[in-house]
């Protein structure tokens, strides 16, 4: 299932928690999006949109998120660290395919225990 709440001007998704269906979710252009742990709560979520949600700074808990495989982290300048990533990133075979190349190229990797990650930029 998808749901697509981008650019609505959005700041709480914890209403999401809990939505054991939702596998791909675009979150993009919500500025006012800051706290996204209710996201550990959707088991099925594999593809996560959050281009330009410039409040979002820490995405430990997405490391929830055991089949997360896309993340689109562009403009989140705010997010500086991925080691809380290290759950999303060994997901299935273990990589994370797709994330913001401003910022992964080294701390994914050794978030991903240096295995190496396919990117691609927007």
């Amino acid at each position: 299932h998808t749901l697509m709440l981008s650019g609505i001007r959005l700041s709480d998704v914890s209403a999401l928690a809990g939505c054991a269906k939702l596998e791909c979710l675009g979150l993009a252009f919500n500025g006012g999006v800051t706290d996204v742990s209710a996201l550990a709560g959707c088991p099925s979520l594999h593809t996560l949109h959050l281009a330009h949600c410039s409040g979002v700074s820490d995405v430990s808990p997405l490391a929830g998120c055991a089949r997360l495989r896309k993340l689109d982290l562009v403009a989140c300048t705010l997010v500086t660290d991925a080691a809380g990533l290290r759950g999303a990133a060994h997901a299935q075979d273990g990589e994370l395919l797709w994330i913001d190349g401003r910022i992964c190229t080294a701390w994914l990797r050794e978030a991903a225990h240096a295995r190496p990650l396919q990117q691609k930029r927007a």
